[in-house]
């Protein structure tokens, strides 16, 4: 069985040259250097750089105005164990002066007893901050198609 896996190697490198291609990731940078608080311009970092934009303060794409939203869906308490909340983040992205606003919303359950304001459940928001990060890169990379298109 090991040879037939050694052939099956030669053989997908012989036929397929390589045979394993890397992506080539368009590398954007961002400037993160508006997003208020500190604390949140550190998580936005690490996200950013995990999700493969460059970190610069002179990013050609610039992000600011970072908007957090928390409502309480249930209009009456309803004696549950849980409660639902309705996150919503937005912020503004500045491509070569033009202003565009990227928004993302996303569900959290909470036990009664706790709060989605209070710090130590940051963590709760992480996914809405993964997808304010997605739709910037969707917005970017929607922009360098349709300027590719019109050259």
């Amino acid at each position: 069985m090991n040879i037939r896996f050694i052939f099956s190697l030669f053989l997908l490198v012989v036929f397929n040259g390589c045979g394993f291609h890397l992506v080539n990731v368009e590398n954007y940078s961002l400037n993160i250097d508006k997003i208020n608080p500190a604390s949140e311009r550190q998580i936005f970092s690490s996200f950013a750089n995990a999700s493969g934009f460059n970190i610069s303060h002179k990013g050609k794409y610039v992000i600011k105005d970072l908007k957090y939203n928390v409502k309480y869906i249930a209009n009456r308490n309803t004696g549950n164990v849980w409660r639902q909340y309705n996150a919503d983040a937005s912020w503004v992205l500045e491509i070569n002066n033009e202003k565009i606003k990227i928004a993302a919303s996303e569900l959290i359950n909470l036990s009664s007893n706790q709060s989605p304001n209070e710090m130590t459940f940051s963590n709760l928001y992480n996914p809405l901050r993964r997808k304010l990060l997605d739709f910037t890169h969707l917005e970017i990379r929607k922009r360098e198609i349709e300027s590719a298109a019109k050259n």
